[in-house]
């Protein structure tokens, strides 16, 4: 088990059962109860290898899902059909629609269930973004039902900042909580928003805080006038980052009102991404066209505005 605290608003367990064991087999793990684990979960991974044999692992995914069911049916299960990179796209469509046709028909006759069953089946690779996007509707699915209030919100945000694209993550790392879209955007903007949150996290890691280096400089001052004294001499470097947790006097400020990492970068259409980091882990990336720009001012007003909302939505459920 692990225990996964990602900020104070997404905070869940993770238990992980390699695929030799059976998690549903009585006294398997330590006497814990089956039921009380599925009647606590809120949703099952199950990792099916595309490179392995399929119907061995259909067997088992079948009856993970009967059995999860008979204890939970409000679970969801999504099933990541890994590695396949392996695969052409038009095997790896095919391979999708079997599988998806083939447990879903095979379930519900076991299930002796007519409605729809809360099954879905991803295509993932650890070798793009498809593994993260995966795992961010699983993460969405846990926040239920706070995200279609998050997601209204950056409609809204969306309207007032004249965005194509918005996207609310966590911040260390790939996983984002709601996204909206002003208009039909290209594919692959997930991917695009991803790879700038990197870039600046990053980029920023190389330099050092403002009140930090100040700490260094007065120390470097001190070593200066003592080097003076033995005819030697020291050279002192500032470096201020946009991620600075001081005033510019010495002084610290609060943390929730400190100016946090921002970033423009430009793509080669019209279009530009704007990064900006939020407090409690969380980051802001809008897609928005170049000229829309020069009113960043307002457009950082708006993203504090809606941090509040979203923190209030937290904290009332």
């Amino acid at each position: 088990m692990k225990r996964v605290h990602s900020n104070d608003f997404v905070n869940f367990e993770v238990w992980d059962f390699p695929g030799q064991n059976d998690p549903f087999e009585k006294n398997s793990f330590n006497g814990y109860e089956v039921e009380q684990l599925l009647e606590n979960c809120g949703a099952i991974v199950f990792v099916l290898d595309c490179r392995e044999l399929i119907d061995d692992a259909c067997a088992r995914l079948l009856d993970t899902i009967c059995a999860a069911y008979r204890v939970n049916p409000q679970l969801s299960v999504e099933v990541f059909i890994h590695k396949v990179d392996a695969l052409s796209e038009d095997h790896q469509a095919d391979l999708l629609a079997i599988l998806q046709r083939r447990v879903e028909e095979d379930a519900r006759q076991r299930l002796e269930m007519r409605s729809q069953l809360r099954l879905n089946f991803n295509l993932t690779s650890i070798y793009d973004h498809s593994v993260f996007q995966a795992f961010s509707v699983v993460v969405q699915k846990l926040i239920q039902p706070r995200l279609q209030y998050i997601n209204e919100l950056l409609e809204m945000l969306n309207g007032t900042c004249n965005a194509v694209y918005s996207y609310l993550f966590l911040s260390r790392s790939k996983i984002y909580l709601a996204s909206a879209e002003r208009h039909r955007v290209k594919s692959r903007t997930y991917d695009l928003c991803s790879d700038a949150i990197d870039v600046v996290i990053k980029t920023s890691d190389i330099y050092t805080p403002l009140a930090v280096a100040a700490h260094a400089a007065r120390k470097n001052r001190g070593a200066a006038d003592n080097g003076s004294n033995s005819g030697t001499k020291a050279a002192t470097v500032s470096v201020r980052t946009t991620g600075d947790l001081d005033d510019g006097n010495g002084a610290m400020v609060d943390p929730t009102s400190a100016e946090f990492k921002r970033s423009v970068i430009d793509l080669n259409t019209d279009e530009c991404i704007y990064v900006r980091e939020l407090p409690n882990s969380l980051a802001i990336v809008l897609m928005i066209e170049r000229n829309k720009l020069q009113y960043r001012s307002m457009i950082d007003h708006n993203i504090n505005i809606f941090f509040k909302a979203v923190q209030e939505i937290f904290n009332f459920h």
